[in-house]
């Protein structure tokens, strides 16, 4: 074995640690418990990531992820979360303002289940908060009846929910017009390696992954009728998700 490395991970941590990297400040929440909830306290503090969870009684799970020819991934269950445990982040999430944006991202823990994202989303929504949805499947499905601010699949996700294989961009386009029309304000579609194709009301925008610095982003390719048009990115809000589509892809994949 060449290395073993431990990493405090997760997709909603790894939001965090982007987020604070673009000098946004952001505080990590959600459900922690036992020795591995310890640490991974302890390296967010270390990063000056801000945190508010709520304690469980058991161990965060640990997931082990082996680095050969190919990887291959052993994923714990997690900790039982109480009702009570439940309400209290539910009262996190109540506290928030109109200027407040969530990021929900990656699996509920599965004494819970999925469906419970609904009831966090909601509880959400209902102080004026904006949310940001990184799921897959029927998850993803249920959470644009609140209008998310972005939802980001990857393209392979994307076909799974339609039941189709998306692999050029004229038809990811399509299907993500599809997720924009049942309700999400904007929509990156993630492809690793290949960038990352947003989708608004403004137009559909394509970045291509680069390990440069952020003013390599300034430039984006307009996508329209099977067609790329090289042109400045005017709405900064489409210009910035973008980039932080493909810096969210970027960073992980430095992490792992």
């Amino acid at each position: 074995m060449a290395s073993e490395d431990k990493f405090a991970g997760g997709k909603g941590i790894n939001v965090s640690r982007v987020l604070k990297r673009l000098d946004i400040e952001n505080t990590a929440t959600g459900f922690i418990g036992g020795f591995t909830g310890r640490f991974i306290e302890d390296v967010l503090t270390s990063e000056a990531i801000s945190t508010n969870f709520v304690t469980v009684d058991q161990d965060t799970r640990i997931n082990v992820k082996i680095k050969a020819d190919e990887e291959t991934e052993i994923n714990g269950n997690g900790p039982e979360v109480t009702e009570a445990q439940l309400q209290e982040l539910l009262k996190i999430l109540s506290s928030l303002t109109a200027d407040d944006v969530v990021v929900f991202a990656g699996s509920a823990p599965s004494s819970l289940g999925n469906a419970v994202y609904k009831q966090l989303i909601a509880a959400t929504r209902a102080t004026g908060a904006q949310v940001v949805c990184d799921f897959e499947g029927q998850t993803l499905i249920d959470s644009l009846e609140f209008n998310p601010q972005l939802v980001k699949p990857n393209n392979h996700e994307l076909g799974d929910i339609f039941g189709v294989t998306l692999t050029e961009l004229p038809e990811i386009e399509r299907y993500a017009k599809e997720i924009l029309a049942k309700g999400a304000q904007n929509v990156i579609i993630s492809m690793a390696g290949d960038g990352a194709l947003l989708v608004s009301p403004s137009g559909t925008y394509f970045r291509k992954t680069n390990q440069g610095s952020s003013e390599e982003f300034s430039w984006s390719r307009r996508f329209h009728g099977g067609r790329f048009h090289w042109e400045t990115c005017n709405d900064r809000r489409c210009h910035r998700s973008l980039q932080m589509g493909c810096g969210l892809w970027h960073s992980n994949h430095l992490l792992r």
